[in-house]
């Protein structure tokens, strides 16, 4: 059934968003996560593990808090988009699209009314 339903295309537009259910966000959920290896979160337990460790040697030497926020710009640092805008990817902000074109499934002013 997983392979039935992600093979099917779903145009959602602005209008239709009250049609959205909950197993299309499960099923687009388990799609995003399927493309990790068991390595990839063995790593990233690591990497978790590794940083739990400094924040409690940090927090016994009384830097807890500095280390925390240090990590945080860290962690959105390297979040951060770095390669360019695909030709034809439309923004999720619909004031930088051409028209002004909000994106599929977003909510307007005019739908809270």
């Amino acid at each position: 059934e997983m392979r039935r339903r992600t093979g099917q295309s779903s145009n959602v537009s602005s209008s239709a968003s009250t049609d959205f259910i909950d197993e299309d966000l499960q099923t687009s959920s388990f799609m995003f996560y399927a493309n990790y290896t068991t390595l990839d979160w063995v790593s990233l337990g690591l990497k978790c593990l590794m940083w739990l460790l400094l924040f409690k040697v940090f927090i016994l030497i009384e830097f807890g808090a500095v280390f925390f926020i240090f990590s945080a710009f860290i962690f959105i640092w390297f979040t951060l988009r770095s390669e360019p805008k695909k030709k034809g990817e439309v923004s999720a902000y619909s004031v930088f699209n051409p028209d002004c074109k909000a994106i599929d499934g977003s909510y307007t002013a005019e739908q809270f009314e």
